[in-house]
């Protein structure tokens, strides 16, 4: 009984390694990479992972959602628009039925509002941002509080409705100490900024707040731009000598900040004040600064200051009564537009670049995943077989070393007689040839009885030769039985190791003479299309070395076609799947359905081919 059991648990814990190794995880690992690849804010590489998720129908509802979700925030993250992605609001609605993961929850509010800003439906997407605002505010997530309120920022400024902006901005600032130090500095610049936009100039003395908040902060370059715009905003309101008391208080802190930028503004100060000369000058330096900018930065497109510099230029040319010129600011228009052009173009053929590179590099990926798990139910397999042979082994110990005796005793008595025999018949022809060398010295009378005897060796030789075939077939059957059984004494080990020997050299001798023919030789180093008169080479090669083989086949198995017989002596030579493809010219999935195709073939010719689970290339390496 514990011989039975033992069996019983070996397979069981091979059945259960094979379904392990051979699950496939597949869309889930890929789906685990690209929540990893959005959080680290890499959407283009997870975008690359998701398209290689082929059948989304078969995947369980989760990973459908997730796929769908995650495609979504990808197009978000890239600033793409979410229009394609028809089936947001199924995943919304599935993620909104799982309130404890917060995080993703309130993305739902973030992705909807989004969808809907893509479809200028304004309204809709404030109405939702102010949903997840709420939600984020009674869950006391200030991170996602912030990233909605910045979002519904975003649809009220771009519909001009900056009093609004400028109340919400107000609302956030009276939770500032909630704020994180660089949300903060932001807010009250951008109260001012949107104050300003909406007429109000109550809050123009704000940036100076802004300033000294990012400079405690260590956000120098920030401080800057907020102390040049303040400048900005104070022309805006008239106020022209504070304007040039700040520019020049930018200069002395950071003098290559925007210094085109800084001139420009107050040329501009300098031309409302009618001072001409100052003016003129500081559009001057203006149009150096502009020029050294664009000699280190090839790059750089200034359109939006060189339009201000010629406006502001031509202005003073009619007030000077100078003539007005446009062409030297339309021949730079037009450069610019060819530098958009080609840089566009370049830009199209990076990306594309990238795309592919980024494609080819998941393939690798995909493919050692693969790999990996074909070595995995590779030595799975072996495993098994290992357990299921010393299963085996150790139930018919007895009975084959008894096997073994027997067959060991009869296959050294036909050795022995195969000596001997194959030693009389080399006395024979000796005394044959000694008896025909004899036969011109003698008499006709003494070469009858010489001949006699003669034929009576030679007749002698046949039936050993007779005897001796009978005796191969006998050891090989011997043989044949040897090797499929344990070997314990030493004198079968010895007799086992001479017979592999012997074998290893016949098949390295084949697949030598198959190695050094031309065309086999040309076909392994560069693959081609094989035209119907190479097959009829290739063909009568493996009849040669094999001997009838195609006859072999057609005989047994009528039904195959003649690209069945084809394929069957390109296998044979040892050709793999992708050679093979390159001589048919079709694919190397079409090559492994043709083989299925044919296995069937053949098993209904003749059920009882692959009883031992073999591969058809083996099945046809010992046909």
């Amino acid at each position: 009984m514990k011989h039975k059991i033992k069996p019983i648990l070996y397979i069981a814990g091979i059945l259960l390694l094979f379904a392990t190794c051979t699950r496939q995880p597949h869309a889930s690992a890929l789906l685990q990479q690209t929540d990893s690849l959005l959080h680290h804010h890499q959407p283009d590489s997870a975008l690359q992972l998701l398209f290689n998720i082929k059948d989304e129908t078969s995947l369980p509802e989760a990973e459908r959602m997730k796929l769908v979700w995650n495609k979504a925030m990808a197009h978000y993250q890239l600033e793409m628009s979410l229009l394609e992605d028809s089936l947001l609001y199924q995943a919304i609605a599935y993620y909104r039925q799982q309130p404890t993961d917060t995080a993703r929850l309130l993305d739902t509010y973030l992705l909807e509002g989004m969808y809907l800003r893509w479809k200028e439906a304004n309204d809709e997407a404030i109405t939702v941002f102010d949903k997840g605002i709420a939600l984020a505010i009674s869950r006391k997530d200030t991170t996602n509080m912030l990233v909605l309120q910045r979002k519904k920022l975003e649809v009220l400024y771009k519909q001009s409705r900056f009093l609004e902006c400028k109340a919400m901005i107000e609302d956030m600032l009276r939770i500032a100490h909630k704020l994180p130090v660089k949300e903060h500095y932001q807010m009250v610049y951008s109260l001012a900024l949107v104050s300003q936009l909406g007429g109000d100039t109550s809050n123009i003395d704000c940036p100076e707040k802004g300033f000294q908040l990012a400079l405690e902060a260590g956000d120098t370059l920030f401080a800057h731009h907020i102390l040049r715009n303040h400048g900005c905003m104070l022309v805006g309101a008239h106020r022209y000598r504070e304007a040039i008391a700040q520019f020049q208080r930018l200069i002395r802190l950071n003098p290559d900040f925007l210094p085109y930028a800084v001139q420009l503004s107050l040329a501009e100060i300098y031309i409302n004040l009618g001072k001409n000369d100052s003016a003129f000058y500081y559009l001057d330096k203006a149009a150096q600064s502009m020029d050294k900018e664009q000699k280190q930065k090839k790059d750089q497109i200034m359109l939006s200051f060189k339009s201000l510099y010629y406006q502001m230029q031509s202005a003073l040319n009619e007030r000077m009564g100078l003539p007005y010129s446009g062409q030297v600011f339309r021949r730079y228009c037009d450069s610019i537009t060819e530098d958009l052009k080609d840089k566009h173009n370049t830009a199209l053929r990076q990306q594309e670049t990238r795309a592919q590179l980024q494609q080819r590099n998941y393939e690798l990926i995909i493919n050692r995943q693969q790999m990996e798990l074909r070595i995995a139910v590779i030595v799975s397999l072996l495993l098994g077989v290992i357990l299921a042979l010393i299963v085996l082994y150790q139930q018919n110990l007895k009975k084959k070393e008894r096997t073994i005796h027997r067959l060991s005793s009869e296959l050294q008595k036909y050795s022995k007689q195969l000596k001997d025999n194959e030693v009389l018949m080399a006395q024979n022809n000796e005394s044959i040839q000694e008896l025909q060398m004899q036969l011109s010295t003698q008499k006709a009378s003494e070469q009858e009885a010489q001949l006699s005897l003669i034929k009576q060796l030679e007749e002698q030789n046949r039936q050993l030769n007779l005897a001796n075939q009978n005796l191969q077939h006998q050891i090989e059957a011997h043989w044949k039985q040897l090797k499929s059984a344990p070997l314990k004494t030493p004198h079968l080990q010895e007799l086992t190791t001479e017979m592999l020997r012997l074998k290893e050299r016949e098949e390295a001798l084949t697949g030598q003479l198959i190695s050094t023919h031309p065309l086999v030789a040309e076909l392994r180093s560069k693959p081609r299309f094989l035209q119907p008169e190479d097959f009829v080479r290739i063909a009568t090669l493996v009849n040669e070395i094999y001997p009838h083989f195609t006859e072999r086949l057609t005989d047994t198995f009528p039904n195959l076609t003649e690209l069945d017989q084809q394929l069957c002596i390109l296998i044979k030579l040892g050709f793999s799947v992708s050679q093979i493809a390159v001589f048919m010219a079709v694919s190397p999935s079409s090559v492994s359905q043709q083989k299925s195709r044919m296995k069937k073939r053949i098993l209904q010719q003749k059920t009882d081919s692959f009883t031992e689970g073999e591969t058809l290339d083996l099945w046809l390496h010992r046909f």
